[in-house]
């Protein structure tokens, strides 16, 4: 049970970094769709943990935002 609430917390944390990054328009300037999407990923896989929190928050609460939700 414990390796299963591990990957839905995961994969909810890179959800959300990955729904941010793609809302911005960093990854965007002279690149090309394929060039965007590696680039997203890089840093989905890099900086995924920094949203454990937040993932564990909607998953057990899911009707309220975390604070990086509201930025």
């Amino acid at each position: 049970m414990t390796g299963a609430s591990n990957n839905l917390i995961e994969s909810t944390a890179r959800a959300l970094l990955r729904e941010r990054i793609e809302a911005t328009p960093w990854f965007r300037i002279r690149m090309s769709q394929k060039q965007r999407q590696v680039a997203i990923e890089q840093e989905v896989d890099a900086y995924w943990h920094l949203f454990v929190a937040d993932a564990t928050e909607r998953l057990l609460r899911p009707g309220k935002a975390s604070a990086h939700a509201k930025h």
